[in-house]
């Protein structure tokens, strides 16, 4: 069984035939992507928005408002 933590109280194992699927690969990849994420947010997500929208035509920015 999967480690619970504090926040997690219930953790529980991915089936293999989900996982074998799955996008991210593991907890370490997860973290990995995670503070992507959060270090350089405009870039990481013009980087997801690029490899999987397909545009007419290219933005140069990334967010709009706050």
């Amino acid at each position: 069984m999967a480690n619970p933590d504090k926040d997690h109280p219930k953790a529980y194992d991915v089936i293999d035939r989900v996982a074998k699927n799955a996008h991210i690969q593991g907890i370490d990849a997860y973290k990995s992507e995670y503070k992507r994420s959060t270090e350089n947010t405009d870039e990481y997500w013009a980087e997801k928005a690029r490899e999987n929208i397909l545009w007419f035509r290219d933005f140069d920015q990334t967010k709009n408002g706050h």
